[in-house]
């Protein structure tokens, strides 16, 4: 007797690596923003509207490892993203510029310090603001007016600057709420993606 071909579809698994990264990346932003707003009523004297995050993880501030932890947090569920989804290398890079943003403070005793971690915050927005266009460009189209609107604040920014305006704790949290909302869409879709995994075909030899 003739051998025959059937072929049998199996669902696969949901890569484990790729779903975990996207619900982490789901849930860090809004943890972090709420770390965040406690930590800025914790600090005396402290206003959010002229005062950047940064300034509340100065050395001596009452919620300063709690606001390190909260940026490190995000950046640990960035870098996730990164190994877990395509395009990743803006990801990663937003990711390790928040490391070193968490890592090295602003400091009114050493110029190097705060210039290290100004660029470091510089790099993280630049990538936070690029990465939408990589990403929609392979899977969402529409979450390039996320991108549009980061590009928009850092534009402003630039303009803003000479004139001496004050209000930079609220820009600020302008840019984090579309930054966050951006790693929000790019992490349901990671999740999205790793819940579609295809099925396995298996062939098998009937006799």
């Amino acid at each position: 007797m003739g051998a025959s071909q059937s072929r049998v579809q199996i669902p696969a698994p949901p890569p484990i690596a790729a779903s975990l990264a996207g619900w982490l990346a789901l849930i860090a932003p809004p943890i972090a923003a709420i770390i965040v707003t406690v930590a800025g009523v914790l600090t005396p004297g402290y206003d959010p509207i002229t005062r950047t995050v940064s300034r509340l993880a100065e050395p001596g501030r009452p919620a300063a490892i709690e606001v390190d932890l909260a940026v490190y947090l995000v950046a640990f569920a960035l870098l996730m993203l990164a190994v877990s989804t395509r395009p990743r290398g803006l990801v990663a890079v937003a990711g390790c510029a928040l490391v070193v943003v968490a890592s090295v403070h602003l400091d009114p005793t050493s110029t190097a310090t705060t210039a290290l971690h100004r660029l470091a915050s510089g790099v993280a927005m630049l990538a936070l603001a690029a990465a939408p266009f990589r990403f929609a460009a392979a899977r969402a189209r529409y979450s390039r007016a996320l991108g549009v609107a980061m590009i928009g604040l850092l534009v402003i920014a630039v303009v803003l600057v000479p004139t001496g305006f004050s209000a930079w704790g609220l820009w600020e949290r302008a840019f984090l709420l579309v930054a966050m909302a951006s790693v929000i869409v790019m992490s349901r879709f990671s999740v999205d993606e790793a819940m579609r995994a295809p099925a396995a075909i298996v062939s098998r030899s009937v006799s």
